[in-house]
């Protein structure tokens, strides 16, 4: 496929192992689901979101030309350096058949990344997409940007929430204060198509709610908008979660959803 493509990097798809059940699925198959080819990431938005290093082929002499390596000091090194690899590359050639096992192990042997509940693993993944926000800013690649942040608020930062109950004070209050000060800065383009749950999310952390934001973002957007109540006060519009009280609630704020004009069978 390298040659044949002229590729600069040739993505294979990986097949997911559950080794207690033997269950085998396709790591993002919106992306691996058939082969082709594309000049520019932004033809695939949700390539962003496959930066594991594993089942890539690299093009030796494009990473010594554009200075390319993987940081020593993190983990989600792979993040940061397939990122830029992607930024920089004309011609990507995905693949649809599978080339690496992932093998996943539920108990017991836990992979660095299945620990994300330690100070450590949280620290890093912040630092490894900071990095790559610099780079973007850099390059002036807003598209990217924009991408990628979008796909931080989706994906990253709810892996990070979802046991929050189970991690240490340290963890909760960097949590906080990284998405305080972080998200702030986002670009616009960010939020936009931000499902409803994930947005509930955000402002369950940034206002140091962490139990909330643990619950909402387990619960479907569509289930939300269907059978929460909701509450209107002046021009804005809230929902009401089953666990709190009828009166308005500023991070459960959802005017800019507009659901009352969506109907409830949508």
């Amino acid at each position: 496929a390298a040659a044949e493509f002229d590729a600069d990097i040739v993505v294979g798809s990986l097949q997911r192992v559950n080794m207690d059940t033997g269950e085998a699925t396709r790591w993002m198959p919106g992306v691996t689901s058939r082969t082709r080819v594309i000049t520019s990431v932004a033809q695939l938005p949700e390539l962003i979101r496959d930066t594991t290093g594993g089942g890539k082929l690299y093009n030796v002499e494009f990473i010594r030309r554009h200075n390319l390596s993987f940081p020593e000091d993190i983990y989600y090194q792979d993040q940061v350096f397939t990122l830029e690899y992607y930024a920089n590359a004309r011609t990507v050639a995905i693949l649809s058949s599978f080339v690496l096992e992932w093998r996943h192990w539920p108990e017991g042997r836990q992979s660095v990344t299945q620990r994300r509940t330690t100070l450590e693993n949280l620290s890093d993944r912040l630092t490894a997409n900071e990095r790559i926000d610099e780079f973007l800013r850099r390059e002036d690649r807003q598209d990217l940007l924009a991408l990628k942040q979008q796909k931080f608020l989706r994906h990253d930062l709810s892996i990070h929430v979802k046991d929050v109950s189970e991690a240490s004070p340290e963890y909760r209050q960097l949590l906080v204060e990284w998405t305080n000060s972080a998200v702030a800065g986002f670009l616009p383009d960010a939020f936009v198509g931000l499902p409803l749950n994930k947005h509930l999310m955000i402002n369950c952390i940034r206002a140091g709610r962490l139990e909330d934001a643990e619950v909402v973002t387990s619960i479907p957007y569509n289930r939300i908008a269907a059978t929460w109540p909701r509450v209107q006060s002046g021009d804005r519009t809230y929902v009401v979660p089953p666990w709190g009280g009828n009166e308005p609630d500023p991070v459960f704020d959802v005017t800019d959803y507009r659901l009352p004009a969506v109907p409830l069978r949508f």
